[in-house]
């Protein structure tokens, strides 16, 4: 793939304009190449990692984790151990200076995360030792207390100049969390300036008490201005907002050199794939920030620079490696360099993988209780739930509307409703195995359970037109959608899917009315569903485009919901219900039949013999008659 170069507002004169301008300035102000044997070059390897998402052992090429028992080794990628042993060999290796950043995204709700909280992480990113860190999206999640004490425990500095703490006072005193900070790395002082995005709130404004994060461009700038004036002349911003974001402060703040980002958990690469991930762009995408506007900029002979942007996609399957020179003036002269695969050719770091056991082994009370039992195998993984409707995604999905019954049904006139949201929605993705009655009767523990759900998303209540469920469907069972587990599984919703990908029929279960019955989907109308929220956030590779009424958590992790509902039923059988139809082109003239069939029976209701009509919502099983992939 090309390299590309996104130019800024007020370029078009560079771009585009007078031929005899352009010519003035490729004379007279020709672009400087270092000389490799230049003393006065400075040459820096910037190592980056971002979105490990707690993914402390080896994951497979989806990101899902590999079994300690039965992996291919030849198939497993990343880890802790995996980062720390490539991090190591390039430390000790590199004849130039080396400087190690993260950007963020590294706690995510694991089991081991889970039962230690933030000292896990604190721990093991110590053990890796990066010279800088920013916060992420999800570090809010565990509470304020939590965080602080991962900012004070963690003893790496942590940037992040767009938060205010000032008026919060568990984190207004660690002087541990700060705007920037200058790394002096081979006689050269380097400015970290650190970034968070605003979206934070979205999923974590009640664990966030009076902490405030602010747009990122004002703070960012702010903060170059300090560093210049204090005899800094190389400034990497690094932080966690997603790649535009990361583009726009290429573009708009003055005098940054190198953005290292997170949080979109976006591919670059240049060349040949090494796997199956699908590059956004070259690495590194080169962005030229926009230059004064008149057009007689050149004659204060400041060209605008341009600024190379890397990301090393998530769950530390690469390592990023950006060789980059600098001029005695600071300005990157050269940027080269590409992710590295953290493949089984590169060995796990053997104290690091002993230091993981030991924590396993304090967990393994936790993991080794008893929750249920299945007398049938529990389909979760990408094989059954990415393409299609899968039984464990209809449990997860029935369990959240379940729950949220039995947790608000004291709230709910009886008379005219038997809930407020009967529609769940559960990306495919989140579930990441599947659980079969190998063990002695089917027995079901806490370690399936977290190996089903490991990310423990929050999950909530959100208000959309019936315009948007429809978007987000026809979203989901596109063939893009494919092995990137956007496919949606779903409770309350019935559906039907031609041979060409389109929605046919959507039904869905209705809430205000005495008993549940499916009718058609009103474009119009208001429904309340029930999502896990990367739905909402944008964590996933798709969200709601409409403005949605503030997402309403139930309180309770995804995980947390499914281990409950296997509590409370202790045995579980569930099955493929027909919610989703999908004929091939093979089957399309059953498609005709379908729908006529879909007109025959229109709403599902009928009339008692006092006269009053009652609805019926008996769910019939329907034959699966095709698969799309």
């Amino acid at each position: 793939m090309a390299a590309t170069m996104r130019m800024g507002r007020g370029n078009y004169w560079r771009g585009c304009g007078l031929l005899t301008l352009c010519l003035i300035m490729a004379t007279a102000l020709p672009r400087v190449v270092a000389d490799p044997d230049d003393d006065d070059v400075y040459r820096l390897v910037l190592l980056h990692t971002n979105d490990m998402h707690s993914n402390f052992h080896q994951v497979d090429k989806y990101g899902t984790p590999c079994s300690a028992k039965s992996a291919d080794v030849t198939k497993c990628y990343g880890g802790f151990a995996r980062v720390k042993t490539a991090v190591d060999n390039e430390r000790k290796n590199a004849e130039n200076a080396v400087l190690y950043l993260d950007a963020g995204g590294s706690i995510r709700n694991t089991a081991p995360h889970t039962y230690f909280k933030t000292k896990s992480m604190a721990d093991l990113m110590m053990k890796l030792k990066p010279d800088a860190m920013s916060l992420g999206s999800k570090e809010f999640k565990d509470g304020l207390v939590n965080i602080k004490n991962f900012i004070h425990d963690i003893k790496i500095p942590i940037v992040c100049s767009n938060i205010d703490v000032s008026e919060e006072p568990l984190l207004s005193t660690e002087k541990n969390l700060m705007k920037s900070k200058i790394i002096k790395i081979k006689g050269r002082k380097i400015g970290i300036i650190g970034y968070l995005t605003p979206e934070t709130h979205n999923g974590a404004s009640e664990y966030m008490g009076n902490v405030k994060i602010k747009p990122e461009k004002e703070e960012i700038q702010n903060e170059v201005n300090y560093l210049k004036s204090n005899g800094v002349n190389i400034i990497i911003a690094l932080g966690h907002s997603g790649i535009e974001t990361d583009e726009m402060i290429a573009m708009e703040v003055k005098d940054i050199d190198v953005v290292v980002g997170g949080y979109s958990c976006t591919f670059l690469y240049k060349g040949k794939m090494p796997n199956i991930d699908e590059p956004y762009d070259s690495y590194p995408v080169w962005v030229e920030p926009p230059s004064d506007s008149s057009i007689f900029w050149f004659f204060d002979y400041s060209i605008p620079k341009s600024v190379p942007i890397v990301q090393a996609f998530r769950d530390t399957k690469y390592l990023g490696k950006l060789v980059l020179e600098f001029d005695m003036d600071g300005n990157v002269t050269s940027a080269e360099g590409n992710p590295i695969l953290l493949d089984y050719t590169i060995e796990q770091d053997p104290d690091l993988l002993k230091y993981l056991k030991e924590m396993e082994e304090s967990i393994e009370k936790l993991t080794s209780s008893v929750i249920g039992s299945t007398s049938v195998v529990l389909q979760g993984s990408n094989r059954f739930c990415w393409t299609q409707e899968c039984n464990l995604g209809n449990f997860v999905a029935d369990a959240f509307v379940a729950h949220n019954v039995r947790t608000n049904m004291k709230s709910f006139d009886l008379t005219q409703q038997w809930t407020d949201a009967s529609i769940a929605f559960l990306q495919s993705g989140v579930i990441r195995s599947n659980i079969g009655p190998t063990n002695p009767a089917g027995v079901i523990t806490m370690g399936d359970i977290l190996l089903v759900l490991p990310l423990l998303h929050d999950v909530g209540k959100v208000t959309v037109k019936g315009s948007e469920i429809r978007r987000i469907i026809e979203q989901t069972v596109q063939p893009s959608s494919e092995g990137n587990g956007e496919f949606l599984q779903m409770s309350g919703v019935k559906l039907v899917i031609d041979h060409k990908y389109r929605v046919k029929t959507i039904k869905v279960r209705c809430a205000i009315c005495l008993v549940p019955v499916y009718k058609t989907l009103d474009p119009d109308a208001d429904y309340t569903i029930i999502i896990n929220e990367n739905l909402v956030t944008g964590e996933s590779d798709f969200k709601f485009n409409q403005l949605v009424t503030d997402y309403q958590s139930l309180g309770i992790t995804e995980t947390e919901i499914l281990k409950r509902e296997i509590e409370i039923k202790r045995l579980i059988r569930p099955e493929i219900s027909g919610r989703i139809i999908i004929v091939t082109d093979s089957d399309k003239e059953l498609m005709t039949d379908t729908e006529s069939l879909e007109d025959e029976m229109g709403d599902v209701t009928e009339t008692a013999d006092d006269g009053e009509l009652y609805d019926f919502g008996v769910e019939s099983t329907v034959t699966l008659v095709g698969s799309f992939f």
